[in-house]
């Protein structure tokens, strides 16, 4: 039997499920219970959020303001809704809508226990209130039970789903990480490592009291921002990359004694340092060549034509990037890049000659971007380009210069010279759990690029500066 056909079979299961008790439970003892509960409605989203917020490791979901906004009102949306009697034709929206509450958490990723104790906690403080107003009526306090463990069902089944296809894509996109590429990749990333030590030494031999700046720092080298963003997605071998992590620790820390050293001259102490941080860069560059090497790839989960990942791996990545956020308080930022005016060139010019348009301008958004950053054939015109650890000036230096590089594109389709431009919208990552807010601001920002006359980067947080001053 399909996967889909089981699907199928699970979901009508539910309605039905869901029908019967509705219809069991009768229209006058649900007004009952949702009065019960309408009484102090304010209070049990209070507690449960209170309650929510003391468990280990809910902050990561719940302590940013915009959920807690959210979560206010759409909880007191659901309960109510909840115990809304419904003729039979409602109940598939209502399953619905229960499967999307699935799909979010899933999302944002919050973990299955949470999910259940927080139903376990709106089940009792509901059956707290209405055994209160009506003195313990048996058959309310069963319909409250059943009806809020027939949702909390439809939300894990949807949830488990999701989650399971996220396992199987992030597993499928270690496994289809492209050889070539990545050797290739690699040894650039070798080459960067190399170059951040050289210029690194020549900084401590030519200066008497050398001062370590941020973006001297190992840290802020290619290398490092592939290690920490990349690597852990296009690898299995999770031992290796924690050696390679290990290894950058021991390069800073090497790199930071012999700053303090050197104040003190060229001493013994001093060259022992710079042996450490050679030893130090070379085993690193060991580690990585032996991470490529020992690694099974097989090509997959990219679009054919211009060789840039396809949206099969978007959820694992976006999902990753902005846990890494959350944790260590980066941002990330989203650059949905789309060709202007690219149906009329491809009526004028023929299909192959815009093919060859998309692989060029690929290879432009890869040639601007860090080794820790990924590019995204996202539709038919349109690529995502996802900038990790990033400051908004940054990002819409970036933004601008990917603009300029389009511009300057010259390609030669036969007789003709095609030149194009490109409309950006530009959105940061805002600390929410669920990344698809800033998929959907970088749309919006896209569409105001586009209607402000093409050809320019828009920034999402400027249309939301707009909208508060109209």
């Amino acid at each position: 039997m399909s996967h889909g056909i089981q699907t199928s079979q699970i979901l009508d299961s539910h309605i039905q499920l869901l029908t019967r008790l509705y219809q069991d439970i009768g229209e006058e003892p649900l007004h009952g219970i949702r009065q019960a509960v309408e009484g102090d409605l304010d209070g049990i989203v209070a507690e449960f959020y209170d309650e929510m917020l003391r468990e280990p490791g809910s902050d990561a979901f719940l302590s940013h303001d915009l959920v807690r906004q959210r979560l206010r009102y759409t909880l007191a949306q659901w309960v109510r809704e909840l115990f809304t009697p419904r003729e039979p034709d409602a109940v598939p929206a209502f399953v619905q809508r229960q499967l999307e509450v699935g799909r979010v958490h899933a999302r944002i990723n919050v973990p299955m226990h949470m999910v259940n104790l927080g139903g376990r906690f709106l089940k009792r403080d509901i059956l707290t209130r209405v055994h209160r107003e009506h003195d313990g009526d048996l058959d309310r306090l069963i319909a409250v039970c059943e009806l809020i463990d027939a949702s909390i069902a439809l939300i894990n089944e949807s949830y488990l789903g999701d989650q399971m296809v996220a396992e199987r894509q992030s597993q499928a996109l270690k496994m289809h990480a492209v050889s070539q590429n990545l050797a290739i990749e690699c040894e650039r990333l070798r080459s960067d490592l190399l170059d951040w030590l050289r210029r690194f030494m020549t900084r401590l031999y030519q200066q008497d009291q050398p001062a370590l700046t941020p973006a001297d720092s190992v840290r802020q080298s290619d290398f490092a921002l592939w290690l920490h963003h990349k690597a852990d997605l296009l690898f299995q071998q999770e031992q290796e990359i924690a050696k390679l992590k290990q290894q950058l620790a021991a390069i800073e820390h090497a790199s930071e004694r012999a700053i303090e050293v050197r104040k003190q001259g060229l001493t013994q102490g001093f060259f022992e340092q710079v042996e450490a941080l050679n030893q130090g860069v070379t085993r690193a560059n060991w580690l990585l060549a032996e991470l490529v090497s020992h690694t099974l790839e097989m090509d997959g989960g990219r679009d054919p034509l211009t060789r840039l990942f396809n949206r099969r791996f978007l959820h694992t990545i976006l999902q990753r990037e902005t846990q890494v956020c959350i944790r260590h308080g980066g941002r990330f930022a989203l650059l949905l890049v789309d060709l202007d005016h690219f149906k009329q060139l491809n009526d004028r010019h023929g299909h192959d000659a815009g093919d060859r348009v998309l692989c060029q301008v690929a290879e432009a958004l890869s040639s601007q971007i860090r080794a820790g950053d990924f590019v995204f054939r996202y539709g038919g015109e349109e690529f995502l380009v996802v900038l990790s650890d990033i400051s908004p000036e940054n990002a819409q230096a970036v933004a601008d210069k990917i603009r300029r590089g389009v511009r300057e594109l010259v390609i030669n389709a036969g007789d003709a010279t095609i030149r194009v431009t490109a409309s950006i919208g530009l959105a940061l990552h805002d600390g929410h759990p669920d990344y698809s807010r800033a998929i959907g601001n970088a749309d919006r920002a896209l569409y105001a690029a586009k209607a402000a006359g093409r050809d320019r980067v828009v920034l999402a947080d400027d249309l939301k500066a707009d909208t508060a001053d109209a």
